[in-house]
């Protein structure tokens, strides 16, 4: 059974790092989960602080 989130987007880093993610309103963003394009998960520890080229959310 698939959770409904009510946001979904990416981010693009200036490393070229991009990630995608799924979350609630609200959450905490230490506690989102992001991915890489290959779908593996990057922990928040990874992205905290880096300057990033655009983010977009749907």
């Amino acid at each position: 059974m698939e959770q409904d989130f009510d946001f979904k987007g990416e981010i693009l880093f200036e490393d070229g790092l991009k990630v995608h993610f799924k979350c609630y309103r609200g959450q905490r963003k230490d506690t989102i989960k992001y991915f890489d394009e290959s779908n593996k998960e990057v922990p928040y520890s990874k992205i905290w602080g880096r300057r990033y080229e655009y983010d977009k959310q749907n």
